[in-house]
């Protein structure tokens, strides 16, 4: 009932085993791709020559003729790269086709893995040999005009961003294209030999003997050294300058035929002389993008030899027409052949390859180190404006700025300096060479000017001195940069300020506590003063003190009570001159109201239990008659958290800021960079003095002294209270020495 199941299943195991279901497709596909690749081939030069006809005719519109035969040259190149890959790979698959019959020989059954096999083989095999070709054809065709890319419409651009990469892809396309074969070829022997077993095995199950399969058709695709040389050389021939090959056109002619009727003896003599024109040529192609290249010396030290290159020309030629005449008869191997080809070359072109090599070795390129050296040559003097010395000083009316040098290198690594200075009307212009070995700035150097030479003598980065001669005299001057000397000016000023500033603060450690009555405030004249009535042994005298400010210890001086009020005056010595004025011996006296404070009266004192507050030291105190009567303690000092109120810098906090502000940055320091920020401790007094001045944090002596002076200048602060009463309150301040403020 089933039987005709058993029919339909053998025909279609006959049909599988048979290998027409997997022969014909796979054989069909081949010759797809072939036809495929050889239109691809053909279209892509098309385009590629389309383009560089196009890009030609409109340079030649535009009168860039150059450009425009290198656009063409490079199109004609490219366009034949593309029809010989395209054809070298459609060729490969079309002759594949052929052998896949051969290649699945044996294989009786499982036919769908040798066939997988040669598939794989043959795709491995046509992607490696595509990119070993482009890779190798690529460099020849682009390497060559370099230097002519960017000129190229169209497809310079892109030409010219291959450039770069092209030495590497010149070597790693063929190794990676020779590596993606050889792995091809494992993996599809691999899949056969596994198929090879299991055919056997089958049988064996059978009981029929194993079938050896037949090995694989060899690669149609016939490599030789001998095509492969004489392909290359006809690429090349075609990457050189015309008239480098236009003499390669016929050696090679003749080469090819000698090849193909195997005149061994011609032959020799050809592939000696084709290889010696060759390696002419690419010499001349380096040269030729780089004038200063060491392949000019090849071309120099060619000539002489050429002669005998014209007589090897002549002896192939009686060689290969005594070969035609069958009166000469040679048999040398083509390996041979070539070897001894390549012996003539090379002897040919030994001597001018070692020379080239040896002037070549000589040659140096600067670093980028030694670049950066020639470039920082006047790097002291660049861009710094000069002035001349004077008796009196520096002209900084008159003065000239000194410019970068330019410079230039040649092959040997000594470099050319050009350098010019205007010195007003006057143009100042030196030319000197330095060694690579030795790159500095030379002590003097000769300029030459529109009135004779002169000499320079660069100093020591911040002067210049300039020799001239008048007939038999030698005149000399001095320019300096007008910074140094405007540096001197401020050190020098501010050694000044500094012995005005410390003149000033010893001044002011002298103080003086005086009693009296308060007669007037004036600030009619440049400055202010407040007049007392200062009681003294010979009786009342009315004197003025300075008022630095129009507030003194918390008091309006211009709203001060004129009554009969006694107040206690703290004054100390000052002075208003300035730094000159001190230097020149002028720089007055005056006395400056410090602190004022009201008397306090005996009834209105509020006095603390003796037990609350035991004396710890003792002092005098005058009575009303002036004698000594009775010892009080010495004050306590409180903590300004101790206080009910802390005491207060005249104008609060944001005046405290401001006076903080003033102080005067060591000049050493300031130069150096340094920072700093130094606490310092004090204790404002019952009367509003500053006192006990110490720093909490000292590190820089500079520092911690204008601190120490800054606080102790400090005037006029409102007492602290301590039940209603003033008492002495320690605190602390932090100077701030910053660059940015």
């Amino acid at each position: 009932m089933w039987s005709w199941t058993t029919n339909v299943t053998d025909k279609l195991v006959d049909l599988l085993d048979d290998g027409s279901f997997f022969r014909q497709p796979w054989r069909a596909v081949y010759r797809g791709l072939a036809i495929l690749l050889g239109v691809g081939g053909i279209v892509a030069a098309l385009a590629v020559l389309g383009s560089a006809v196009y890009g030609c005719v409109k340079l030649y519109e535009a009168d860039q003729y150059v450009p425009a035969v290198l656009g063409m040259q490079v199109g004609v190149l490219a366009g034949l790269a593309c029809l010989f890959v395209g054809f070298f790979l459609a060729r490969l698959w079309w002759t594949r086709a052929d052998d896949l019959d051969q290649h699945t020989e044996g294989h009786r059954v499982f036919l769908a893995g040798p066939i997988v096999a040669h598939v794989f083989r043959t795709l491995t095999e046509a992607l490696g040999s595509a990119a070993g070709f482009i890779g190798v054809l690529s460099f020849l065709v682009i390497w060559p005009l370099a230097n002519g890319l960017d000129n190229i419409p169209f497809v310079g651009g892109w030409l010219r961003s291959m450039v770069g990469p092209s030495p590497l892809v010149l070597v790693a396309a063929p190794v990676g294209g020779f590596l993606t074969m050889m792995l091809g070829r494992w993996f599809a022997e691999g899949i056969e030999v596994l198929f090879a077993i299991a055919n056997n095995t089958r049988l064996q199950r059978h009981g029929q003997e194993p079938i050896s399969p037949a090995p694989p058709a060899a690669s149609t695709t016939q490599f030789t050294w001998a095509g492969f040389a004489i392909g290359v050389l006809c690429y090349l021939m075609m990457a050189l300058p015309l008239h480098e090959y236009l003499p390669l056109i016929p050696v090679l002619a003749a080469l090819w035929l000698a090849m193909s009727r195997n005149w061994s003896a011609s032959a020799t003599a050809l592939v000696g002389i084709a290889i010696a024109i060759a390696v002419r040529g690419v010499f001349r192609l380096v040269a030729e993008n780089d004038e200063r290249s060491a392949a000019w010396v090849y071309i120099e030290k060619e000539q002489p030899l050429l002669i005998f290159l014209l007589v090897l020309i002549c002896l192939a030629v009686a060689l290969l027409l005594r070969e035609r005449n069958g009166r000469l008869q040679v048999g040398f191997s083509r390996p041979r052949v070539w070897a001894q080809g390549l012996a003539i070359a090379v002897v040919y072109s030994l001597y001018p390859t070692v020379e080239t090599i040896r002037e070549h070795l000589r040659r140096h390129s600067l670093t980028t180190v030694e670049l950066q050296q020639a470039a920082d040559l006047f790097k002291p003097y660049e861009g710094r404006r000069f002035g001349w010395r004077l008796f009196a000083g520096v002209d900084t009316a008159a003065t000239f700025i000194v410019s970068a040098p330019q410079f230039d290198v040649d092959p040997y690594g000594t470099i050319m300096f050009q350098h010019a200075l205007q010195n007003g009307r006057d143009l100042l212009r030196s030319t000197f060479s330095l060694s690579h070995e030795a790159i500095g700035l030379p002590d003097s150097l000769l300029y030459t000017r529109s009135q004779g030479v002169v000499m320079l003598h660069y100093l020591n980065g911040d002067s210049i001195r300039f020799t001239m001669r008048n007939g038999d005299a030698t005149f000399t001057q001095m320019a300096v940069a007008v910074d140094v000397v405007a540096r001197l000016q401020a050190d020098v000023l501010a050694g000044r300020e500094a012995r005005f500033d410390a003149y000033r603060d010893s001044l002011h450690t002298l103080t003086d506590t005086l009693q009296g009555r308060f007669h007037s405030y004036d600030c009619s004249g440049a400055a202010c003063y407040a007049w007392f009535g200062v009681e003294t042994p010979d009786g009342v005298v009315k004197r003025p003190f300075y008022c630095a400010t129009s507030t003194v210890s918390g008091f309006p001086m211009d709203a001060l009570p004129r009554d009969d009020a006694r107040w206690t005056i703290v004054s100390r010595q000052t002075t208003l001159a300035n730094a000159e004025a001190f230097d020149e011996g002028a720089a007055p006296v005056i006395y400056e109201l410090y602190v004022l404070m009201p008397e306090v009266k005996a009834e209105d004192a509020i006095r603390e239990p003796a037990a609350k507050e035991p004396p710890t030291s003792t002092g005098p105190v005058r009575n009303g008659s002036g004698a000594e009567s009775a010892t009080l303690a010495k004050p306590k000092v409180y903590a300004v958290n101790e206080v009910d109120q802390a005491p207060r810098f005249p104008g609060g906090n944001r005046a405290l800021k401001a006076y903080l502000a003033t102080r005067q940055y060591p000049a050493a320091e300031k130069v150096a960079g340094q920072v700093a920020k130094v606490r310092v401790s004090f204790v404002v007094s019952q009367t509003g003095q500053v006192r006990e001045v110490t720093v909490s944090n000292p590190g820089n002596a500079n520092f911690d002294t204008e601190a120490k002076r800054l606080i102790a200048g400090m005037v006029g602060w409102e007492p602290g209270l301590k039940d209603g009463r003033p008492v002495d309150v320690r605190m602390t301040e932090t100077v701030n020495f910053s660059l940015n403020d």
